[in-house]
């Protein structure tokens, strides 16, 4: 590879990286539906755990598969594929493509199409971002409650920020619970902010971006879920405090209903998957113990296999291509 890439040589490595996050990708949707029924059954914390790892997994396994897939030198003498090639092609550390052709087009098209996707979520992003300001720069702090305090009649509780998370309660909502029922909601409240559950939040959204759209759906779900049951088992420590908090959810939802506030570093008291959150308070299973560290070693070995197979495929058919 020459000292000086040329414009051929930065989308040839572009395509590379994307050929490699579809396929990775893909290799992560199956581990996913397959591995699925057995992660949700198990306790929040270990879901919270393997969803992220599943989140920002094609991302890493993708750079891994482009790194692999550019180094020949590193698989050749077991594939003997450098002895195909003339004298003169590079067979140390080079990118599949030699120089532009037809398929820059293609490199050119998909970036085009992922850079135009990244700046509308930018944009929604800081659409968010300045709608919470103009909301969240009513509130006052108060000292007896530790909290930031709303002056508008609307219920809302929620904790916002991401280097330094707050919470904001409003005035509406304050009246309309009782002492218990508040102390419940802000314990809740907390525990997001001792987890900076925000900044993860942010972190995964921006990480799992090379997902099929679905899947990253579905686990930015399942992540949602298992962060607010963490944060339920905060406030609920014995069998009325559980029964305590789900009818505390219940009369926070009807009130919050119509009053939410969007952004990637927000957390309702209300979030999540309200339904299995009360049905896991009201009704609480025997989650396994067992099986966490086998779903990890055959995840990781699933995307290892898959990278290790994928790479020298991945250089040849780019080479063939162009």
């Amino acid at each position: 590879m020459t000292l000086a890439p040329t414009l051929g040589d930065a989308l040839s490595a572009a395509l590379l990286f994307l050929v490699s996050l579809l396929m990775m990708s893909a290799v992560v949707a199956l581990v996913w539906r397959l591995l699925r029924p057995a992660i949700e059954a198990w306790a929040p914390a270990a879901r919270l755990r393997i969803t992220s790892a599943l989140l920002v997994m094609p991302g890493i396994a993708a750079a891994v598969l482009a790194i692999w897939s550019a180094a020949p030198h590193w698989w050749s003498q077991v594939l003997g594929h450098c002895a195909l090639h003339r004298a003169d092609h590079s067979c140390t550390w080079h990118l599949p493509l030699d120089g532009p052709g037809s398929v820059t087009w293609i490199a050119v098209g998909a970036l085009g199409l992922i850079c135009f996707a990244v700046a509308w979520k930018l944009v929604r992003l800081q659409w968010h971002a300045r709608r919470l300001r103009t909301t969240l720069k009513l509130a006052s702090f108060d000292c007896s409650l530790n909290i930031h305090r709303l002056p508008i009649q609307p219920p809302l509780a929620l904790t916002a920020g991401v280097r330094r998370p707050r919470i904001y309660v409003s005035d509406g909502l304050i009246a309309a619970l009782s002492a218990d029922e508040l102390q419940r909601v802000l314990t809740h409240e907390r525990a997001h902010v001792h987890r900076r559950d925000g900044l993860r939040r942010i972190l995964l959204a921006v990480g799992s971006m090379g997902h099929l759209p679905h899947v990253r759906r579905a686990l930015l779900q399942a992540w949602e879920l298992a962060s607010e049951q963490c944060c339920d088992s905060a406030v609920a420590t014995s069998p009325t405090d559980r029964l305590a908090l789900a009818d505390c959810l219940l009369r926070v939802a009807r009130l919050t209903r119509a009053h939410q506030v969007s952004g990637y570093a927000v957390c309702h008291f209300h979030g999540g998957q309200l339904e299995q959150r009360i049905h896991a308070l009201v009704a609480p299973r025997r989650t396994p113990t067992a099986g966490f560290w086998f779903v990890l070693l055959v995840t990781a070995l699933s995307v290892t296999g898959s990278v290790s197979a994928l790479a020298p495929l991945l250089h040849r058919l780019i080479e063939q291509v162009t």
